[in-house]
């Protein structure tokens, strides 16, 4: 589901005709700790054999990302709009 959401943005964003997007700076760090722990699992995503404990480790990984996400959000709002 998390690559259909992502094609899907990208098509939004892409028929936006602009190259930038304000995005708030708690979700930039969001999605810089996604990608991350994306980069820090790499080894297990395209392995349909891996284990439990390896599976566990990336959805811990992904899990921590938001956390702090929700943490940041919470504690102070979106943040200062950035253009991605």
């Amino acid at each position: 589901y998390l690559r259909e959401h992502l094609a899907f943005l990208e098509g939004l964003f892409g028929r936006a005709g602009t190259g930038v997007v304000p995005i708030g700076e708690r979700v930039v760090a969001w999605m810089e700790a996604v990608e991350a722990a994306f980069a820090g699992h790499r080894g297990i995503l395209d392995r349909p054999d891996a284990g439990p404990e390896a599976r566990r480790s990336l959805l811990d990984a992904l899990g921590e990302a938001f956390s702090a996400y929700r943490a940041a959000a919470y504690d102070g709002g979106p943040g200062i709009p950035m253009e991605v």
